[in-house]
């Protein structure tokens, strides 16, 4: 019903960047990154500046293997909010899939940081130890 409500205000704003930064939030969830990354490319040429946007397209260009992808809009996210853990964490794990150990590290550390009993924290931790571990 959500979908459904979401999918009939992006029609009736075909360019709606809001609306359609949130289906794509409901279709990464609902497991349909593909459809969800459509919808943040339409997004982020309206808005650039969305910041939520950004993150969540830097976190499924990552999980598609697409890190540099990924590490642009991350650092375009750090940039606009220096002090969003999770922007942090998005750019330090596409570092690390880049390999860029140390500027991982830094990024990953900067999310703990400012996140350091969130989620956000905790998830560039598992990062970190992951990075440590060589994996």
């Amino acid at each position: 019903a959500a979908r459904a409500a979401l999918d009939a205000g992006v029609a009736l704003d075909r360019q709606g960047p809001r609306l359609r930064r949130l289906r794509a939030e409901a279709l990464a969830e609902l497991g349909l990154p593909g459809a969800a990354l459509t919808d943040l490319d339409v997004a982020l040429a309206v808005a650039p500046q969305d910041v939520a946007a950004r993150v969540l397209r830097a976190r499924l260009r990552r999980e598609a293997g697409a890190a540099e992808g990924a590490l642009q809009d991350a650092r375009a996210a750090v940039a606009a909010s220096p002090d969003l853990a999770r922007a942090w964490l998005e750019q330090g794990a596409a570092e690390a899939a880049l390999g860029l150990r140390a500027p991982a590290r830094e990024s990953l550390l900067r999310a703990v940081a400012l996140d350091r009993e969130g989620p956000d924290g905790a998830e560039a931790q598992a990062v970190l130890q992951r990075m440590e571990l060589g994996g």
